[in-house]
C-alpha cells in the first residue's frame, strides 16, 4: 500500500513540475515595437471612407418600375458585401453579367433598384448586398436576409 501512494505522489508531482513550463514569470521581458514601427494601413471597408447615397439615388432605388420585371431569378440569402463599391448593387450567383435589377426584402415589403454584379459560386452559395442598397431595404447590417431577385 505504501508503495501505491508513492508512485501516485511521483505521478501527480510530475504532473505539476511539467506543466510549469508553460507558466510565464512575472519578470519576463515585454518587447515593445519601436515607436517608428509601420502601422497597420487602414481598411478598406473603414465606414467613413464609404460614399454616402444621396437623396436622389435614394428616390431613384425605391422608384417602382413601370412595367413587371423582367425575369424572376429566385430567392438568395444575402449579407453585408464588401465596402470596395459605392452605389446599390447585389453581388450574386444568380447572373453571369452586370445588369439592372431589383431585389425585395419581403420581411418589410421594401424593394430597391440595384446593378446586379456576377459572383463565383453555386447558385444557391448566398449572396453580398451593399450598405446603400441594404439602408434602403431597411437590412439590419448584421441579418442574413432573404431577398427576391429580378432582372429589369
Amino acid at each position: 500500500m505504501q508503495q501505491y501512494k508513492i508512485s501516485v505522489f511521483l505521478i501527480a508531482t510530475s504532473l505539476v513540475v511539467a506543466g510549469c513550463g508553460d507558466v510565464k514569470s512575472v519578470f519576463d521581458e515585454v518587447v515593445v515595437p519601436p515607436r517608428n514601427a509601420p502601422r497597420a494601413k487602414p481598411r478598406p471597408d473603414d465606414l467613413k471612407a464609404v460614399k454616402t447615397v444621396t437623396a436622389e439615388e435614394v428616390q431613384e432605388a425605391t422608384a417602382k418600375p413601370e412595367a413587371r420585371p423582367a425575369r424572376d431569378l429566385g430567392l438568395t440569402i444575402v449579407s453585408l458585401g464588401l465596402l470596395d463599391r459605392d452605389g446599390l448593387w447585389l453581388r450574386t450567383p444568380l447572373v453571369k453579367d452586370e445588369v439592372p435589377g431589383r431585389v425585395i426584402y419581403s420581411k418589410l415589403g421594401n424593394s430597391a433598384n440595384v446593378t446586379l454584379l456576377p459572383i463565383a459560386g453555386e447558385v444557391g452559395a448566398g449572396s453580398q448586398l451593399s450598405l446603400a442598397a441594404m439602408q434602403v431595404l431597411g437590412v439590419p447590417l448584421a441579418e442574413l436576409a432573404e431577398v427576391q431577385v429580378y432582372i429589369r
